[in-house]
């Protein structure tokens, strides 16, 4: 016989939901960088086809001018809504 698996004591529910290998980011949603230590966010702007690459706009400071970067989905963590 196989034994319940329990959850984990003291564990909450968390706002951040982090994608799967097997699960696609999708173009407009909400992400920070896994072990970032700064609370900015950016909006996924690109998916490569394979959803191997996913490229990400993030606001400037003075939300005058933004600036993209290209990460693996693995460094990005989805925020819920």
């Amino acid at each position: 016989m196989q034994a319940a698996i329990s959850p984990r004591l003291g564990s909450r529910p968390s706002i951040r939901e982090e994608a799967s290998p097997m699960e696609q980011l999708k173009i407009g949603e909400t992400v920070v960088r896994r072990g970032s230590t700064s609370a900015r966010r950016g909006t996924i702007v690109r998916v490569t086809d394979g959803g191997f690459l996913v490229t990400v706009k993030w606001p400037s400071w003075l939300g005058l001018d933004a600036y993209e970067s290209t990460h693996p989905p693995n460094d990005l963590v989805r925020l819920m809504a």
